[in-house]
């Protein structure tokens, strides 16, 4: 074998055995940022919750200008309101933050950033008519971030708002706690799941237990500076969708809500829904909507003093249920004063204050239980 064939031969060798090493190397996946990260994140959570999704029965949306979102919500007022907080206190400190009002006026809940973004909420009771200094809640998780859009049912105790949170879907997302009248705080707060948050922002929840009505805010699959508000006919049991009966694409898509009628279980009752939501609108749009005022006998017909019922025995029962009305209401003013005394007080006196916050309380769902009972009397009697 000549030189130059023994050179070729060792060449050839050479580049087959760099060749086999290169084939056999591992190239190291390049390392995810920390948005992909945290998408991952999200997304593996989405699927740890979708089995739980709640069955919601969504009977209307419409899609507005982010700014006109609270506008689409036909809220009582005596169920409080959520107002922009520089507009109601004329204060220019707390640019895009927003206040639960009482429907009292006697109350109020928001929240700050501190300079990390980590919100605090804050309670504000009015005193002679004035406003008191700020009182930090106790019991909010504190590892939430950007706080905003509070709202508190007509119980005085659930506890609805939007945060941020790197445990979160993505965005706004929509937690509930309640309060704790025993210890004088509320409960840690819980993300309320499927299919009411996304990996987009979710916010604005609030609801009519009154009527059984609540509405929602969301971006998902909306433009820029747009928003789609939900409109749900609420039940008083949760009901979770059976996972089972259904295949993995469909539940994903019942998680988020791509499509309202899917929720619906008939054409006939969402009909029905809407016809009472639209009494409700028309009331709220005549700017006399409250329980004392207006009483709603069906879908199509809402009375507005009691000299519009036809018997003499829905005349009095509706006297009945005004005088229910007015003692729930003495009732949540007490209740409210006890609290604010509860939380000054100590030994014997707060152990005093909290028996008589729990009696009352006691009180209250039993007067809400007639209000109840009257209600589905009245409309009893002037449906047939």
């Amino acid at each position: 074998m000549n030189i130059k064939v023994a050179l070729s031969i060792l060449l050839l060798a050479t580049s087959l055995g760099a060749s086999a090493q290169r084939r056999g190397r591992k190239v190291a996946p390049k390392p995810l940022t920390a948005e992909e990260l945290l998408k991952q994140k999200q997304d593996k959570l989405f699927g740890e919750m979708v089995d739980n999704t709640q069955r919601l029965f969504v009977i209307d949306s419409v899609v507005v200008d982010k700014s006109q979102a609270l506008n689409s919500i036909p809220l009582s007022s005596d169920l409080g309101k959520i107002v922009e907080y520089n507009s109601y206190f004329k204060d220019k400190n707390l640019p895009g933050v927003y206040v639960y009002v009482n429907g009292f006026e006697n109350k109020c809940y928001y929240a700050e950033n501190d300079t990390a973004g980590v919100s605090k909420l804050y309670c504000r009771e009015k005193l002679n008519s004035k406003w008191s200094v700020p009182q930090q809640i106790r019991g909010i998780e504190s590892s939430l971030k950007h706080i905003n859009f509070p709202f508190m049912t007509s119980d005085g105790e659930t506890f609805f708002f939007a945060a941020k949170s790197d445990e979160g879907l993505g965005g706004y997302d929509i937690y509930m706690t309640r309060y704790d009248s025993d210890e004088g705080k509320f409960l840690e707060a819980e993300n309320v799941g499927l299919p009411y948050n996304s990996h987009d922002d979710d916010f604005l929840f609030v609801e009519d237990d009154i009527h059984d009505f609540a509405w929602f805010a969301t971006t998902r699959r909306q433009g820029d500076g747009k928003v789609c508000v939900y409109t749900i006919k609420t039940s008083k049991k949760r009901e979770n969708y059976v996972a089972e009966a259904y295949d993995e694409d469909e539940l994903k898509q019942l998680a988020m809500l791509s499509r309202i009628r899917d929720t619906w279980k008939s054409p006939k009752q969402r009909d029905d829904a809407m016809k009472q939501l639209e009494a409700i609108r028309t009331v709220a749009g005549s700017n006399s909507y409250s329980v004392e005022s207006a009483f709603i006998v069906n879908d199509e017909l809402a009375y507005n003093d009691a000299t519009s019922f036809k018997s003499a025995e829905s005349r009095s029962l509706y006297a009945q249920l005004m005088a229910e009305q007015a003692k729930l209401k003495q009732l949540n003013a007490a209740i409210d004063g006890q609290r604010v005394q509860y939380r000054n007080a100590n030994g014997a006196s707060k152990a005093q204050l909290a028996k008589a916050i729990q009696t009352n309380e006691k009180i209250k769902e039993k007067t809400i239980d007639k209000v109840r009972d009257l209600t589905l009397k009245i409309r009893k009697l002037e449906n047939n």
